[in-house]
């Protein structure tokens, strides 16, 4: 049975364990943040991921072992949608499988950035 892939226009509300299929467009760097839970600091890498509906960060842990390169298109499966400022992004866990996949031509991406609108 194929998998049921989410499309970016979704992802408006937190969801956990999706799948989704988006074509790496930049890399906006790494962050550090520190958590009052484990009182420790931790790093991430943030991207900006694309589909023909529209764009959305993706947040990659540091102890995500996989890398993830600009130009390249992934299957992730087993992602999480948290929102952070009202902003929906996509959450790379250390479960989360990522698979290179067919090529989103990057001439059919929807360059319009999600919303929290509705409307």
């Amino acid at each position: 049975m194929p998998r049921k892939y989410r499309r970016i226009f979704e992802l408006r509300r937190p969801m956990k364990n999706i799948t989704v299929k988006v074509r790496v467009l930049e890399k906006r760097g790494k962050r550090e943040v520190f958590s009052r839970i484990t009182g420790k600091y931790h790093r991430f890498t943030e991207f900006v991921v694309g589909d023909d509906t529209g764009l959305i960060p993706l947040v990659l842990w540091e102890d995500n072992k996989n890398d993830i390169k600009v130009g390249l298109t992934y299957t992730l499966i087993g992602v999480d949608v948290k929102l952070f400022n009202d902003m929906p992004r996509i959450i790379v866990k250390r479960e989360t499988i990522i698979q290179e996949s067919e090529a989103i031509d990057e001439t059919r991406i929807n360059t319009g950035i999600i919303t929290n609108n509705d409307g």
